[in-house]
């Protein structure tokens, strides 16, 4: 992977660290790696890190905000592509961690709702909203691109009317654009409730990984067994392999969301999207996954944790005091090919001090 902007920041390796180690550097559990940062490295944090924060007590809050300040912690943000999604660039912002924190909570999102209805579909499927089928959540879902269509319409207005065009651009093109939109969405709604129908017929008790891992006889027990290197094409080697899987017509790099499916564009597949779909995938087919995701808590708990996945590939150094966290995301960057190095810290009790574990991409292999 090639870093970034992000590097321009100075000649410090840069360590982004999980909610788990900030919480302990300033409970002052890990003061070496307090000194290590301040000494050696720059430390980073991103809008997942300012997510935590906010759902701390005030006192933990307050905490956390004035750790970061003692680190000279650095904010930074990805650039967004044109249809919304994190490119492949991050920069570095001048902002202090309580600034960084109160532009986040006075910013309102502009998907009309559209990132929440994603994430409750996500939680449905992963076991949530126990007693509910999917109808609810994908009205939602349709009233969230409604208020879109409407909002995108009157900026196109806007715009036409201001002259920011390059050229003319008459109104009824744009109201032909729109219904297609909108045409093309009822398309797609009336599909997926057709096929989530017949696909899960008792919806209300749905939990998608049991199902799943049912389907292709597999469970956590076996997959937390796999060894690296090579762990996501150990795991595929199973799943392709069982009986349910053989007629699904999908390949290893778009099952774990690495490629795009044929549906899918070909270009809208980033960095973060290769992350973030392989870790959410991982975690459903049962490598080391998260527990209890059905439960609201823990449900907001891993999509953290996919979001520190994914701000955390535009480090030098991952540090983080999850196992879990850990063995999936040394799995992810393997299968994306990210080159930075991911450090778990473990406390023995019976030794009294941290162990520390270490993951780099092996950029020797195959020579």
């Amino acid at each position: 992977m090639t870093r970034s902007p992000l590097h321009s920041i100075q000649q410090k390796p840069l360590v982004y660290i999980d909610q788990n180690i900030l919480d302990w550097i300033s409970k002052g559990r890990i003061d070496f790696i307090r000194t290590f940062i301040k000494e050696k490295a720059q430390l980073i944090y991103s809008l997942e890190t300012l997510n935590e924060i906010a759902r701390a007590q005030t006192k933990r809050h307050n905490e956390f905000l004035s750790t970061l300040k003692e680190l000279e912690a650095i904010f930074y943000e990805l650039q967004l592509t044109e249809d919304n999604q994190y490119a492949n660039e991050a920069n570095p912002t001048q902002l202090t961690p309580q600034e960084a924190l109160s532009n986040h909570l006075n910013t309102e999102s502009d998907d009309c709702g559209a990132s929440d209805g994603l994430g409750q579909f996500l939680f449905k499927l992963l076991g949530g909203r126990k007693g509910e089928s999917f109808n609810p959540i994908l009205d939602a879902l349709n009233e969230s691109f409604d208020r879109l269509t409407i909002q995108m319409k009157e900026e196109l207005y806007q715009a036409i009317d201001a002259k920011q065009t390059t050229e003319d651009v008459p109104k009824d093109l744009v109201d032909d654009y729109i219904s297609s939109t909108v045409n093309e969405w009822q398309r797609l709604d009336r599909e997926l409730r057709s096929t989530i129908d017949q696909q899960i017929p008792h919806q209300e008790d749905f939990h998608g990984p049991n199902v799943f891992r049912n389907h292709v006889s597999l469970s956590p027990k076996v997959l937390n067994n796999i060894k690296p290197p090579h762990v996501v094409q150990q795991i595929w080697e199973l799943i392709s392999h069982s009986e349910t899987w053989k007629t699904i017509d999908v390949t290893m790099n778009q099952f774990f969301g690495v490629d795009p499916h044929s549906f899918e564009a070909k270009d809208n597949n980033t960095w973060a999207t290769k992350i973030n779909g392989a870790y959410n995938v991982l975690n459903f087919v049962g490598y080391w996954p998260d527990e209890a995701t059905e439960k609201e808590k823990q449900f907001i708990s891993f999509q953290s944790d996919s979001g520190h996945a994914v701000f955390g590939a535009y480090a030098d150094l991952l540090i983080t005091g999850d196992k879990r966290f850990f063995k999936k995301i040394c799995a992810v960057f393997e299968l994306v090919q990210i080159n930075n190095v991911v450090m778990f810290l473990e406390f023995n009790n019976q030794q009294e001090n941290w162990d520390l574990h270490q993951w780099q991409l092996d950029t020797n292999e195959g020579e």
